[in-house]
C-alpha cells in the first residue's frame, strides 16, 4: 500500500510557528519585489500585486526545502485563520489556476519594537496551544514545608536571565523552599518581597540560557487568557505543570489599591505565582487570590466561607506588577508592550 501524500496529521508547533512566519514575510508588500525575484515572476513596475496560494506554495519550497503541496490542507486553514484575526485580507482570485491555488492575499499588519523581536504575538494566531507551548520553559515550581509539616507548591515565571517573578507568601509560607525548572533544581542567591503587596522575587545564581523572556502588556476585560501553574494533584508523585483556559471578566483594585483582574479560570492551591496569559502573548497579570462575597483571601487557602458566592479569582494586574517590581528590583529593564 503506498503511502498517502498529504500529511494530515496536527502540525507541530514548530511547524505552525515557521509555516506563519514565512507566510508573514511572503505576503507582506514590503517582500513583494524579492518574492518575485526569487519566484521568477515578472513584477508590476508600479504597483504591488498580490501574490497567490499557490505562488507561497512555491516559495515556501524553495526557502525551505519542504514539500510543501503535502500540507495544502494545513496551509490554507492556517492562512484563514489570519484573515479571522484581521492580519491578511484576501485580494481577489488570479485568473490562472483553481481554488484555493488562485487565491490572493495581502498581509496588512505592522509589528511593534517588542513584537519584532519576540513572537509570543503569534498566540493571537495559533491559540493557546502553541502559547503554553512557548510559556512552558518560563514556569517555574515551587516547593517547601508549611510550619505544619504539611509540603506546598508554588509557581513563578522566569521573567530575565536570573529572575522569577513570583508571590510574597510562597516565600514566606513555604519553609526552606526549593525552586525547579522541569526537572532541575535552580540554585538560589537571595529574595525580595513587597511589605505591602503580594509580590516577590527570587534572584539567581546562574543565568538561564535563554534569549527571548515574556513580556507584559494591558489587560482587557473578555479577553481569552491562560493561566500556568503548579497545583498538586492526588495520586500524582509531584505537581504536574497545569494549564488552563478562561478570560477576564473584570478590572477592579483591591483594598491596597493594586491593579487587579477578574479572571474565570480556576485556580487551586499551588497556582499562586503563575502567570495569567492573554491570547494576544503577554503576561496582564499573576494569581494572588481569588474573590467571593465574603472575603479575598490567598488563593492558596482553602474553601468559600460563602457557598452561595460565585467563584472568581483575582490576580495582580501587570499595570501594578511593574510599578511593585521597579520598587523591587531597578537592576533590570522590565518590558512592557506600548504599541510603539
Amino acid at each position: 500500500m503506498e503511502d498517502r501524500y498529504s500529511i494530515l496529521r496536527p502540525l507541530t508547533i514548530a511547524e505552525q510557528e515557521i509555516f506563519a512566519l514565512e507566510m508573514c514575510n511572503f505576503f507582506s508588500p514590503l517582500s513583494y519585489r524579492e518574492n518575485c525575484a526569487l519566484l521568477e515572476i515578472k513584477a508590476d513596475e508600479k504597483t504591488i500585486r498580490p501574490l497567490t496560494f499557490g505562488d507561497f506554495l512555491r516559495y515556501l519550497k524553495i526557502k525551505t526545502e519542504i514539500d510543501s503541496y503535502k500540507y495544502v490542507r494545513h496551509l490554507d486553514v492556517l492562512i484563514q485563520k489570519f484573515i479571522n484575526n484581521g492580519f491578511f485580507v484576501r485580494a481577489g482570485d488570479s485568473v490562472t489556476g483553481s481554488p484555493p491555488l488562485n487565491h490572493c492575499y495581502y498581509a496588512q499588519f505592522e509589528l511593534t519594537k517588542i513584537q519584532s523581536t519576540n513572537i509570543f504575538w503569534l498566540g493571537n494566531i495559533l491559540g493557546e496551544e502553541y502559547l503554553m507551548q512557548k510559556y512552558k520553559p518560563f514556569i517555574i515550581r515551587f516547593e517547601g514545608e508549611y510550619q505544619n509539616n504539611i509540603s506546598g507548591t508554588g509557581s513563578g515565571i522566569l521573567i530575565n536571565k536570573n529572575t522569577i517573578l513570583t508571590c510574597r507568601h510562597n516565600l514566606t509560607d513555604l519553609l526552606k523552599y526549593k525552586c525547579f525548572s522541569g526537572e532541575t533544581e535552580l540554585e538560589i542567591i537571595d529574595h525580595k518581597y513587597h511589605e505591602k503587596h503580594d509580590i516577590g522575587i527570587v534572584k539567581l545564581k546562574n543565568d538561564i540560557n535563554i534569549s527571548v523572556f515574556p513580556y507584559f502588556g494591558l489587560p482587557y476585560v473578555l479577553d481569552n487568557t491562560i493561566t500556568m501553574g503548579y497545583p498538586p494533584l492526588r495520586g500524582m508523585r509531584e505537581a504536574p505543570l497545569i494549564s488552563q483556559k478562561g478570560e477576564i471578566n473584570a478590572l477592579s483594585k483591591d483594598w491596597g489599591n493594586c491593579d487587579c483582574i477578574t479572571i474565570s479560570s480556576t485556580v487551586r492551591p499551588g497556582n499562586s505565582g503563575g502567570p495569567v496569559i492573554s491570547n494576544k502573548g503577554y503576561i496582564v497579570g499573576i494569581v494572588t487570590q481569588y474573590a467571593n462575597s465574603a472575603e479575598s483571601v490567598s488563593a492558596d487557602k482553602a474553601g468559600f466561607k460563602d457557598n452561595n458566592s460565585i467563584p472568581f479569582y483575582n490576580a495582580i494586574a501587570s499595570t501594578s506588577i511593574i510599578q511593585i517590581l521597579s520598587e523591587l528590583d531597578n537592576s533590570f529593564p522590565i518590558i512592557f508592550e506600548n504599541y510603539q
